[in-house]
């Protein structure tokens, strides 16, 4: 497959000046270094009587067997759940501290444990905040867990502890010391965090906190494992940016937004599941994640209301609808779409051309116009009982695709002309008994169609049925 596939990038100067508040506005943010127009995909496109090909095979999945698998993340969600299901707090006698404002300011632990849960309460205070350089240089330290009354961590606190593997945490940032996560191991500025935070720190456990800010994450390259919890109402831009070995993040219910480049060159991430209460993505959200192979997502594009912007390609950097494949990833097979999501946008999925399954929920009710165009390896699609229209070529071309049940659409009015166009996989199809007429091309091309189910007083000729063999061979022998 030809495209214009992007290299990762490792984060760099130009992130620094669009944290610095110098980002582009409208379709090409001045960060990426995707093209800003033309056809990127390697298509050429022709007309025969009015009628578009592709020079890209139809049969595309044919000659590339899809032998992809998922990749089991279990492992990662224990992490979360597990870490401190066997460890208890550490003697109070083990921990210094001071008092403010009747709270607890813990500054220090004298302990030899490896494994530390701060006590909820230090001399009958509830521990409200953790000083600066509280836990330095304490290379032995394995995993550290903070109450979840601490309300403000000092710069540095945990500054040279070099084999932290996993921190259990309700303050990302140090706040005005720096509004970064690696402040809290001495970086200076969010470009330094990957220097700063330990190598070593692959499980990240947030307990408070409503915003996530902007390049709060940037380049942790160690996280592999992130909790984020109820409350968090924001991930701002470029959040979890260049985040090499994040493969597993949980987003919570209440989550309202998520910034432009929020998890962009995550090239290890395998699934991500945004909320349904999520109302507004942000191009580029996940470009770069060149390993995704599930996505889950409340609507289409930028936002259900949005008038442009309303394809996948969009969250993957893709400037237009036609330069999507060169942008998503070969790995996404699995796309889900969550109740409230709204009708499928003209043009969604055009040519995500790897994406093997798409599950729509009940409620959408009708498909735009090229909404799967060329998903050559679409394999499954389950249509709602709610759908009531299909747009012209909504499913040309989806080489893979083997049945179809359109009993629920009643009004041939309302399916589109060569919506399942060379759909070369296609055997079986099913449709509603009140059709009378089918609209031209509608199954054009579709040579391996073979039974007409639902239906027996359409014609299993003519324009409709151009092409299909199979299926006029059986009408003419009666069978």
């Amino acid at each position: 497959m030809k495209g214009s596939r992007k290299k990762y990038r490792r984060p760099g100067t130009v992130l620094a000046l669009c944290l610095a508040g110098l980002v582009l506005t409208g379709a090409l943010a001045g960060c990426g270094d995707g093209p800003a127009g033309g056809n990127t995909s390697g298509e050429t496109v022709a007309t025969v009587a009015g009628v578009e090909t592709d020079s890209l095979s139809d049969s595309l999945s044919d000659t590339l067997p899809d032998d992809r698998a998922f990749t089991p993340v279990d492992a990662y969600a224990a992490r979360l759940t597990d870490a401190f299901a066997a460890a208890t707090p550490v003697p109070e006698e083990d921990v210094t501290y001071t008092t403010d404002g009747g709270g607890a300011v813990l500054t220090g632990y004298t302990g030899g444990e490896t494994v530390v849960v701060i006590p909820d309460t230090l001399g009958g205070l509830p521990v409200t905040a953790v000083a600066e350089g509280a836990f330095r240089d304490m290379s032995s330290l394995r995993a550290l867990s903070l109450p979840a009354t601490v309300r403000s961590v000092g710069f540095g606190a945990l500054q040279g502890c070099r084999s932290l593997a996993t921190l259990r945490t309700p303050i990302m940032t140090c706040g005005e010391a720096g509004d970064w996560f690696g402040a809290l191991f001495g970086a200076a500025s969010y470009e330094i965090n990957a220097s700063e935070v330990p190598s070593s720190l692959t499980t990240l456990l947030i307990t408070g906190g409503d915003t996530v800010p902007k390049g709060c994450f940037y380049g942790c390259t160690s996280l592999e494992a992130v909790g984020l919890p109820e409350g968090v109402k924001s991930l701002e831009p470029f959040a979890f940016y260049g985040c090499d070995s994040l493969a597993y993040v949980t987003l919570p219910d209440g989550l309202v937004s998520v910034g432009q480049y929020a998890f962009a060159y995550c090239p290890s991430l395998l699934n991500l599941s945004v909320p349904a209460s999520v109302e507004a993505m942000g191009i580029s959200m996940l470009e770069g994640c060149g390993a995704l192979e599930t996505l889950t997502l409340p609507f289409v594009g930028e936002s259900r209301e949005a008038a442009d912007h309303r394809y996948l390609g969009y969250l993957f950097g893709a400037a237009d609808h036609t330069f999507t494949e060169g942008y998503i990833p070969a790995s996404l097979i699995r796309l889900t779409l969550l109740p409230g999501c709204g009708d499928i946008p003209a043009n969604a999925f055009y040519s995500c051309s790897r994406l093997r399954e798409v599950i729509l929920p009940e409620g959408v009710t009708a498909i735009g116009h090229r909404a799967f165009y060329r998903c050559a390896y679409l394999a499954a699609i389950a249509l709602p009982d709610s759908l009531r229209a299909i747009g012209d070529e909504a499913f040309k071309s989806c080489a893979r695709l083997t049945d179809v049940d359109l009993s629920m659409v009643a009004d041939g009015q309302q399916l589109g002309v060569q919506c399942f166009m060379n759909c070369t996989s296609l055997v079986t199809v099913t449709l509603s008994g009140s059709l009378s007429a089918l609209p031209d091309g509608m199954f054009s091309g579709c040579t391996v169609l073979s039974e007409v189910r639902g239906n027996d007083s359409l014609p299993r000729s003519g324009s409709a049925f151009y092409g299909c063999d199979r299926l006029a061979g059986r009408e003419e022998s009666g069978t």
